[in-house]
């Protein structure tokens, strides 16, 4: 210090003085800071459940919403707790372990407050991580009431002779839990080094492994290890659902090569972890690096080297023959789950002469060949039907209905709302959300008829003049076949902003051929109900629309419709189906129902 004074002709600079030592104001603004973070986020939390609760209870599905909430709960606090008591324990220990004698020249009072703000941090990355993890464990929920609610399925895989229930299950989720210890796990171990990093640091002294630290250190790299050992162990199970092979399932290189050296791979991983136990008494780090490096050299080797010379040196050249067994296990097991061994054949001799009496006998077929492309269709209808500016065809489906005493098929597609075709100075909030709320009417045409000028001939068309849309052939002596006496669209594949029904701005029903603006009072049952100030608050913050809070248009009698496209809405409430594309319209029963195709 004295040569440093002499040497700038300064007096040196005490560090040590410029650390404050009373953190109490930062601390109370910081408690302060983070009460109103967590309320802000357990707000955010229970609106949204709260909105879900209510758009369930609506569609009459809250047992469904209820039964998904309670699971992910659990899950969450299961998973957070788990997580919580590895990382609490792993650092319990390293604060013990990595404390010792201050070298650094600080006064008592800054030690004191440097040791405080370990132990806050601690806390506080330990509180975090668990929220993580147990969020993570939670996301999984399907796959817990999936296994909770398994069956047993007769049919037995032909290479562990497991149950099909096996892979559908209970494999998804020993999966799910392998990886997620593992994560959990590694980070609890880079959480642990930081910690004694931190803490050598602050005391001034170079990092050493005592040996209670490689013993706590080891235990985890260990608990890594024998967590990969599982994961291979699983992996071998995964391969009866294998892609790599000619066909799906596994095949010859998975059972000749991926097979066995997973299983290598699963005793050398524990071996590994048992070796770093081991390790722990020892005095260097040989033998743990040793027992990693051994692992990856073999991951390689016995992973992925061994499996793609099989596949290219003894597969590829003869790859019929190799693969011919396990082409047979796909094609059986092929017609098993699609039940084709249930079909009965039947064989008709082919004939290549087309004779009047063949024609005759598949009229029906012959009368319905299609000539509309759907695609083409679609656009016609958008010229032709649209009529106003804010109705649209989304797209043109197929199907068959009896009109006029013949079994035809149609095409056929919704006249959905289209509020966003609206000239710019209509774009109001009004307009959009409470006078244009829905579409009206269906678009339907033979497939195999066209007029001189080449546009389709409609059996429906036009907005209906009377809120009545009639189907069947235009001017039949008989009248139409079908009448849909409620025509109107408030859900569909164009709606995809919300709306509010029932307000005191009437709606628009539709415009007749002479301009005359019909309106329409909802009074069906979809939508949430308004009925409350808490509601409309708690909507206005979901939804983002201010408007839903203050204007004065919305009733306690009004219905928010939200989650109006009809994939959305079924893959909320059944997020375990896989959807088709397109949806479909479909008349029945004087109304439009909307059916979508799941598995």
């Amino acid at each position: 210090m004295a040569e440093d004074f002499e040497r700038n002709g300064e007096p040196p600079i005490d560090i040590a003085q410029n650390i404050p030592t009373n953190f109490g104001p930062l601390l109370k603004w910081g408690a302060v800071l983070a009460a109103i973070v967590a309320l802000f986020v357990i707000s955010s939390i229970s609106r949204a459940i709260y909105t879900d609760l209510l758009w369930f209870d609506a569609l009459g599905f809250k047992s469904v919403y209820t039964k998904i909430l309670s699971t992910k709960i659990v899950m969450f606090l299961v998973g957070a707790a788990i997580f919580a008591g590895m990382i609490s324990t792993s650092l319990w220990f390293g604060l013990k372990q990595s404390r010792g004698e201050v070298t650094l020249p600080l006064p008592p009072e800054v030690i004191s407050v440097l040791n405080k703000a370990v132990i806050v941090g601690v806390i506080g990355v330990g509180g975090v991580l668990s929220i993580i993890f147990g969020t993570v464990f939670s996301s999984r929920w399907e796959l817990f009431l999936k296994f909770t609610n398994a069956a047993e399925f007769p049919l037995r895989d032909p290479v562990y002779g497991k149950s099909a229930s096996f892979y559908i299950f209970d494999l998804p989720i020993l999966t799910f839990l392998q990886g997620w210890l593992l994560g959990a796990f590694i980070v609890v171990l880079l959480a642990t080094l930081a910690l004694h990093f931190v803490n050598f640091s602050l005391r001034g002294v170079n990092f050493s492994l005592s040996s209670t630290m490689r013993l706590h250190l080891s235990i985890i790299a260990a608990l890594i290890m024998f967590t990969i050992a599982w994961g291979h162990w699983l992996d071998r199970w995964e391969l009866v659902l294998s892609d790599q092979g000619a066909v799906f399932g596994a095949a010859f290189t998975d059972l000749n090569a991926r097979q066995p050296a997973l299983l290598v791979l699963t005793f050398v991983a524990s071996a590994s972890g048992v070796l770093m136990l081991v390790n722990a008494y020892m005095r260097g780090l040989r033998i743990l690096v040793g027992a990693v490096a051994l692992w990856l050299v073999l991951a390689l080797l016995l992973g992925a080297a061994w499996p793609a010379l099989t596949q290219q040196f003894s597969v590829t050249p003869n790859e019929f023959v190799k693969e011919e067994e396990f082409i047979a296990r796909n094609i059986e097991f092929t017609r098993q789950g699609f039940a084709l061994e249930r079909i009965e054949e039947q064989f008709y001799p082919a004939e290549t002469e087309i004779t009047a009496d063949l024609v005759r006998n598949n009229i029906t077929t012959v009368n319905n060949i299609r000539l509309w492309d759907p695609r083409p269709l679609s656009d016609v209808y958008r010229q032709i039907q649209a009529i106003r500016t804010y109705y649209d065809f989304v797209d043109a489906d197929m199907d068959r209905y009896t009109i006029d005493g013949q079994y035809r098929q149609v095409a056929l597609s919704a006249r959905e709302v289209a509020p966003e075709g609206l000239s710019a100075e209509s774009q109001t909030w009004v307009n959009n959300k409470l006078v244009y709320t829905h579409g009206i009417g269906v678009a339907m045409s033979p497939v195999t008829e066209f007029t001189p000028e080449g546009r389709p001939v409609f059996f429906a068309k036009d907005i209906p003049n009377d809120g009545t849309l009639p189907v069947g052939v235009e001017n039949s002596p008989s009248g139409p076949d079908l009448l849909i006496d409620n025509p109107r669209i408030y859900y569909g594949e164009n709606t995809l902003e919300h709306t509010v029904v029932n307000s005191a701005t009437d709606e628009l029903d539709y415009q007749t051929s002479g301009d005359v603006l019909i309106r329409n009072r909802y009074d069906g049952t979809g939508g949430v109900r308004m009925s409350s100030i808490f509601r409309k608050l708690a909507y206005t913050w979901q939804i983002g629309d201010i408007n839903l809070l203050i204007s004065s248009q919305i009733t306690s009698e009004s219905r928010l419709q939200y989650r109006r496209s009809i994939e959305e809405r079924i893959a909320t409430v059944a997020p375990f189906l896989i959807l088709d594309a397109d949806p479909y319209i479909v008349v029945a029963d004087g109304k439009l129902t909307w059916i979508q195709d799941a598995y």
